[in-house]
């Protein structure tokens, strides 16, 4: 997410992609906060940085309760690992797969 779009943008790449799970900087915790009901799709979210808002999960508490075993993930090549959206200079940002 580039951080010269407004956060309008932002909420509406999310729910383009369907993201679950958004994680942020707590100094942007404002600004995602009012935008938070845009977000349809983000179902988590993970705030970084100290002073976390009570509606999201602190990233710290969050790793705190993870395993640290190698998880031995089975990652399918032909499947979409990255999504780089467009910088948006003639319209919004979209998708490229």
């Amino acid at each position: 997410m580039h951080t010269h779009f407004e956060m309008a943008v932002h909420a509406r790449t999310l729910n383009d992609v369907g993201v679950a799970v958004l994680f942020f900087d707590t100094r942007f915790a404002a600004a995602v906060e009012a935008h938070r009901a845009d977000m349809k799709s983000v179902r988590f979210f993970v705030a970084i940085g100290p002073n976390a808002p009570n509606w999201a999960i602190a990233y710290e508490a969050l790793m705190s309760q993870g395993d640290i075993g190698d998880p031995a993930l089975d990652a399918d090549e032909s499947e979409i690992c990255a999504i780089q959206f467009t910088t948006g200079t003639t319209d919004s940002p979209s998708p490229g797969l």
